[in-house]
């Protein structure tokens, strides 16, 4: 009798640990991968952009089997572009078993890096442009260009186009805008270009004003102004320039000549700007791949797939790449195969390779807006 209870409490045990360990494993049920994002707060228009575009990436995967037969389920966190969210919107997650996250904003992306790091997880990032993500771990991913390649090409933009000229900066206080300005600031001053000023605002209210009347005393004192601004404050801070006479050749980034809520490009005419290959419209050069997607997302939404929902939808679908092509799914198995394995990747925002931080390598090329239209 004493050794049947044994061998009863030794079955229960063993049925315990199997039902602990498949709660936590990606072959039982749904394979859930976690969403960090800001569907609401000041950046919610690039949100829903990317909720869009997630949408289509996951019914493509699922339609195609899934993760190994397994249905791909994605957990949403709101954290509305407020720091003090990010961190319990990443906790929740990984509180429901989560282990492979996308995040929205170079915020979130440099705040959680060292968290995924530690709980050995696997983090993707669409287009987070901070330069502190880049930290050697393969586990935290990113198909963004940075300041490290928007400063530069800013830098040889200006080389090319304006050799003799001095420059100043009108640059948002985060991040993003400084680390861009540093780095072309640095680019210029090794090509002997003048930087006569470099102003800073704060993005979330897009007032210009005091920083716009010290750029328009210097008169002739500079010739090109870069500027930048991917918030919804990106119109009435243009606005602010125009209707204070600021005339001068702008230079800027494509996420400010595609930001969603600017709804007058004319405010950016003869503006030149560093910007991805992606063209949204169906082009004769697109994979089948890339017109499915622009042809979808049209059917869905009624316009076609900006930059940002092109490379969302890359970023789900590398981790599903990832995911199955790999036998035992972990991150580091998964990060092992993205950064040695995968290639260049032929995805719908362009073709690009991921290095051994897993960080990516893509191209960059400049375009221009004329008559309120982007032209190349």
């Amino acid at each position: 009798m004493k050794t049947l209870k044994i061998i009863i409490g030794l079955v229960i045990v063993l049925l315990l640990i199997v039902l602990v360990v498949g709660s936590r494993s990606p072959t039982s049920g749904t394979f859930k991968v976690g969403l960090i994002s800001f569907i609401t707060g000041p950046s919610a228009v690039y949100g829903q952009i990317s909720s869009n575009a997630f949408k289509l990436a996951v019914d493509d995967i699922n339609s195609a089997g899934g993760i190994k037969g397994k249905k791909l389920e994605v957990l949403v966190e709101d954290y509305g572009y407020d720091p003090k969210r990010i961190v319990p919107a990443y906790e929740s997650l990984i509180s429901r078993g989560v282990n492979f996250f996308l995040i929205e904003g170079s915020g979130a992306a440099a705040t959680l890096a060292p968290l995924v790091k530690k709980d050995e997880s696997l983090s993707m990032v669409p287009t987070a442009t901070s330069l502190p993500y880049k930290d050697g771990s393969p586990l935290t991913c990113r198909l963004a260009l940075t300041a490290d390649d928007y400063g530069p090409a800013i830098a040889n933009l200006i080389a090319d186009k304006f050799p003799k000229s001095k420059v100043a900066f009108l640059m948002p206080n985060n991040e993003y805008g400084q680390g861009i300005m540093k780095k072309a600031v640095d680019k210029l001053t090794t090509f002997g270009f003048p930087v006569v000023d470099q102003e800073s605002f704060d993005p979330s209210t897009g007032d210009v004003r005091t920083q716009v009347t010290k750029l328009k005393a210097l008169g002739n004192g500079f010739d090109v102004l870069v500027l930048s601004n991917i918030l919804t404050s990106a119109e009435p801070m243009l606005r602010q320039i125009r209707e204070l006479g600021l005339n001068k050749q702008i230079i800027t980034d494509n996420w400010t000549s595609g930001n969603p809520a600017l709804s007058d490009l004319s405010l950016l005419d003869g503006s030149y700007f560093v910007d991805y290959v992606y063209k949204p419209e169906i082009q004769e050069t697109d994979s089948t791949e890339a017109a499915s997607f622009k042809q979808k997302y049209l059917k869905n939404y009624g316009v076609y797939p900006p930059l940002y929902a092109a490379v969302s939808y890359d970023a789900m679908m590398v981790v599903a790449r990832g995911l199955n092509n790999t036998n035992n799914q972990t991150p580091s198995e998964v990060a092992q195969y993205l950064t040695h394995d995968l290639g260049e990747y032929a995805g719908v925002s362009g073709p690009f390779k991921l290095n051994s931080d897993c960080e990516v390598e893509r191209t960059s090329t400049v375009r221009q807006v004329i008559g309120g239209k982007i032209v190349d």
